[in-house]
C-alpha cells in the first residue's frame, strides 16, 4: 500500500510519477456497493481531476488470486465509484482497475489475472503488465526505483496491525496533547479527548481518506490502547500530569522525562521507530 500511495504523493525519496499526472489518493479500504448488488473493497482509489480518471488499486501481498473477487470487480461501474470520490465532471469520468504486486509474486498473478493492468514493484523498476486506458499514464512506465527505499510513512498502519505498530504513534500524540495543555488545549488524560476525531486523526496521515468503518475501528483501537497504557504505566500518567501543569520554559524538564519514559515503553513493544516528532 505504501508503494502505491507514495507514487501519488510529491515527496522526496520515492518517485511521484502518478502525482505528476494529478493523482491523489482520495479513498482507502472503502467497501463499495455495486449496482449489480455485490460489493468490493479496493485498497485505495487515486483520482486525477486533470484527466477525470481514477485508478482503483487492489494490492496483492502474495500470489493467491480470488477469482470470485475478480468477477465482482468486473461489475464495477463509474456510478459505483462517484459516490465516494470527487471529480470535476462525472459525465467524463473513467477508471481503471489495477492490481499491484511485488516482483517475486509476479508470475502467479500475471498468469491468473489476464484482463486488467498489473503494476509490478521490482528492485530497479516499477513496471506494468498491460495498458491502462489513459495514454499519459502508460507513458510513465517503467518507473526507476533503483537505490530507493520503500516508503513506510504514507500508510503506517491499519486497524488490523499489532499494538506494537500503533503504540509509538499513540505515545507521540499523548505527549503532543499534554504539551499543548498549558496553551488551552484538551487534557491528555481525559477520555473525551480521545473520543474527538480531531485528536485521534493526528496519528494517521491519511485519516480523511480512510473509510468511515476503518476510522471508527481505528479510533476505538487507539482509545483502548491509551486506556491500557495509562492503567499499566502509572509513571506515564504521572509524567503527563506533571507536563500538563507546567508552562513555558518549565515544560523542558518534564518533557524530557516523558520522552524517556515513552522510549522505554516503545522498547518494551520490541519495535524500532524513533520519537522524532515529539515537540521540542
Amino acid at each position: 500500500m505504501n508503494c502505491v500511495i507514495g507514487l501519488c504523493t510529491k515527496a522526496k525519496g520515492w518517485p511521484s510519477a502518478l502525482a505528476e499526472l494529478g493523482y491523489e489518493v482520495q479513498v482507502i479500504e472503502q467497501t463499495i456497493g455495486l449496482s449489480s448488488g455485490g460489493r468490493v473493497k479496493p485498497d485505495a482509489m487515486a483520482v486525477s481531476n486533470k484527466f477525470v480518471h481514477a485508478i482503483v488499486f487492489e494490492c496483492k501481498s502474495g500470489s493467491f488470486v480470488d477469482h470470485e473477487q475478480i468477477s465482482r470487480y468486473s461489475e464495477l461501474r463509474p456510478a459505483d465509484l462517484l459516490r465516494w470520490i470527487t471529480v470535476y465532471s462525472s459525465s467524463q469520468f473513467k477508471f481503471d482497475l489495477c492490481f499491484s504486486v511485488f516482483e517475486f509474486n509476479r508470475n502467479g498473478i500475471e498468469t491468473e489475472i489476464q484482463t486488467y493492468p498489473i503494476m509490478v514493484f521490482g528492485k530497479e523498476f516499477i513496471q506494468k503488465i498491460r495498458d491502462f486506458s489513459l495514454a499519459p499514464l502508460n507513458d510513465k512506465f517503467p518507473i526507476k526505483v533503483g537505490g530507493m527505499l520503500v516508503p513506510l510513512s504514507y500508510y503506517p498502519f491499519s486497524d488490523q496491525d499489532e499494538d506494537a505498530v500503533i503504540i509509538p504513534r499513540v505515545l507521540r500524540m499523548l505527549v503532543q496533547v499534554a504539551s499543548q495543555r498549558a496553551r488551552g488545549g484538551p487534557s491528555s488524560l481525559a477520555e473525551a479527548t480521545f473520543s474527538s476525531e480531531d485528536i485521534v486523526s493526528q496519528i494517521h496521515p491519511y485519516w480523511k481518506a480512510l473509510s468511515t468503518e476503518h476510522r471508527n475501528s481505528l479510533g476505538e483501537r487507539v482509545r483502548r490502547i491509551i486506556s491500557r497504557l495509562l492503567a499499566s504505566h502509572g509513571d506515564l500518567r504521572t509524567s503527563l500530569e506533571e507536563l500538563e501543569n507546567k508552562g513555558g520554559y518549565k515544560i523542558l524538564s518534564p518533557l524530557k522525562e516523558l520522552r524517556e519514559k515513552a522510549e522505554l515503553i516503545i522498547a518494551e513493544t520490541k519495535t524500532q521507530p524513533t520519537i522524532e516528532s515529539f515537540p521540542h
